[in-house]
């Protein structure tokens, strides 16, 4: 998935219509959205929560089950909560939600999520841990850890790193990637992102590596841009051989949300 789901900042609505086209594969669309959205006489302590783009069972921000798979809709669910913010200060976050999976039929879901962030002038450092419980799925845990380094006011480096565990997963799941990124002009960022997948079961091997290259330009005021991510995969059920893709996104952001490009 390409909306961010662990942003930053106020109520929102991100919607992102995408088309993708993959080598041999042909084309594929979709819609991602997500929206967060406090509720009323509740000082900001309870958030209504509707997504698609669930952080707690990805091991990769910003790729999809489905991309390191190959197993097409293996992440289509939706999921719509209510988010009780237990602690909120200004480096710790401790949050529960309590909602619905549907696939398409409903499934209760519980999450519980602890954040611990700390930034300075050039660096920004984020922990984050999930335990989830769903009715199908069972018990599941993810702990990832995030830094970005800014080189320049224009320039930055990230780092991501994520460990994934459920009784639905293959053993433990890893997700590395590291990236790159160049504000062109106020209104257009370019990038480059490189990551790898590895799991313990049947036995501890790599499974994919992506390579993306995301251009990103604001399009009308603060609430419409486009994205075009031409990429490389290198997957295991495919002998590692090189599977070009591109994709075209048209995000429309409504509220005030940080974004990451």
């Amino acid at each position: 998935r390409r909306l961010e789901a662990d942003e930053e900042g106020k109520s929102y609505i991100a919607i992102a219509p995408q088309i993708e086209f993959v080598d041999g594969e042909g084309f594929d669309q979709g819609v991602d959205f997500k929206a967060k959205i406090d509720l009323p006489k509740t000082q900001n302590r309870l958030k209504l929560i509707v997504e698609n783009v669930q952080e707690d069972s990805e091991p990769l921000p910003g790729f999809s089950r489905s991309e390191l798979r190959q197993v097409p809709g293996s992440d289509e669910n939706t999921n719509a909560s209510i988010r009780l913010a237990i602690v909120d200060l200004a480096d710790f976050d401790l949050d529960f939600d309590t909602g619905l999976d549907f696939k398409p039929q409903p499934v209760p879901k519980f999450r519980l999520r602890s954040r611990f962030s700390w930034q300075e002038e050039k660096w920004r450092l984020r922990t984050s841990q999930y335990a989830t419980y769903e009715a199908d799925d069972g018990f599941g845990a993810k702990v990832s850890f995030d830094a970005r380094r800014y080189l320049s006011p224009r320039s930055w480096v990230e780092l991501d790193v994520a460990v994934l565990r459920s009784e639905t997963s293959d053993g433990f799941e890893f997700g590395n990637a590291l990236g790159a990124y160049h504000k062109l002009s106020n209104r257009r960022t370019l990038g480059f992102s490189a990551a790898v997948f590895s799991q313990t079961e049947p036995e501890s091997r790599f499974e994919a590596v992506l390579v993306r290259l995301p251009y990103r330009q604001k399009i009308w005021k603060d609430w419409m841009y486009l994205k075009i991510e031409p990429g490389i995969d290198f997957k295991r059920e495919r002998d590692f051989n090189p599977d070009p893709r591109i994709l075209f996104e048209l995000e429309f952001l409504f509220g005030d949300r940080r974004k990451r490009l």
